[in-house]
C-alpha cells in the first residue's frame, strides 16, 4: 500500500518506481505518521468583467496523509483538494490568460484513498488501495473554449497529471460524476537480491467521452461528444534484481 492508486503519476517521475522494491522492516508494536499541507498561490491575469484591467487569480490546494504501521500491517489514508485554478495555473486558467468569466461555474477536485497490506516472513507483502476522486470542472452556458462542437451549454472535466492539462467535454446535458479505483498489489521477495512486484489496477471513469458526427454527410453533419468507455483495467509486473 505504498504507491498511489493513479499510476500514471510515474510516467513522469521513475526514480519513484525504485522505491517500490525496498525492504521495508517491521520492528513490532505501533508507529504512526501524519502529515498535512496547504497551498495558495496567485498569478496576474486579464479581468473579463474589465477591458483592458487585470485581476490576481488565487488557487489553493492541500492534502492530508496518514500512515499507520500495527506489527506487520501497514494502513493508508489520502486526501486531497485543489480548486479550478490551482490546477490550470500553469496553462495558465481557461481561457488562456484570462480570470474566469462570473458566468462560468467550477467545482473542485476532491480526492481520497484508504489501503492496507500485511507481510509475511519478510517474503510476501499482499495489499489492497481503493480511492474515488471527484473532478474539477467547469460549466458555460455558452460552450468550453477550443470545443470544436455546435454544443451551447458544456461541462468540461479538467485534470492536471503534474505535466498536463487534460480536459475532456462531456455531452450535452450531462454532469461529472465520482471516479472509483482500486489496486491490489503483490511483493514478493526471494534469493535476497530478488524482488518482484505485481499489481492490479481497475478504474471505473463515468467521465470518459469522445466526439462523433451527428449524421453521415460530412460536409453538413456537425460534430457532438458522445460517452466513451467507462472501464480501464492495467496489469504491472516488474522484476528487480540487485547486486
Amino acid at each position: 500500500a505504498r504507491s498511489s492508486v493513479d499510476y500514471r503519476l510515474y510516467k513522469y517521475n521513475n526514480e519513484k518506481v525504485s522505491s517500490l522494491f525496498n525492504p521495508e522492516k517491521y520492528p513490532g508494536g505501533l508507529s504512526w505518521l501524519a502529515t498535512a499541507e496547504f497551498t495558495m498561490l496567485g498569478q496576474t491575469l486579464k479581468d473579463p468583467g474589465k477591458i483592458g484591467d487585470t485581476v490576481i487569480q488565487k488557487g489553493y490546494a492541500g492534502d492530508v496523509n496518514i500512515r499507520v504501521k500495527l506489527d506487520r500491517i501497514r494502513l493508508r489514508a489520502d486526501l486531497s483538494f485543489r480548486d479550478l485554478a490551482f490546477i490550470l495555473h500553469s496553462q495558465p486558467s481557461l481561457p488562456p490568460y484570462s480570470d474566469f468569466p462570473s458566468e462560468y461555474k467550477t467545482s473542485p477536485n476532491l480526492f481520497a484513498a484508504v489501503g492496507v497490506d500485511r507481510n509475511w516472513d519478510d517474503w510476501l507483502t499482499l495489499g489492497l488501495i481503493v480511492g474515488v476522486e471527484k473532478p474539477a470542472t467547469l460549466t458555460s452556458e455558452k460552450g468550453i473554449p477550443g470545443d470544436i462542437t455546435a454544443t451551447a451549454k458544456s461541462t468540461a472535466v479538467i485534470r492536471n497529471n503534474n505535466i498536463d492539462t487534460l480536459i475532456t467535454i462531456l455531452p450535452e446535458g450531462e454532469e461529472a460524476v465520482p471516479q472509483f479505483a482500486a489496486k491490489a498489489t503483490a511483493k514478493i521477495d526471494f534469493g535476497k537480491i530478488f524482488t518482484t512486484v505485481a499489481e492490479v489496477f481497475y478504474s471505473y471513469d463515468g467521465n470518459q467521452s469522445r466526439y462523433e458526427r451527428e449524421g453521415e454527410d460530412p460536409e453538413t453533419s456537425n460534430f457532438k461528444y458522445v460517452f466513451g468507455e467507462f472501464n480501464q483495467l492495467g496489469i504491472n509486473v516488474t522484476l528487480q534484481c540487485r547486486f
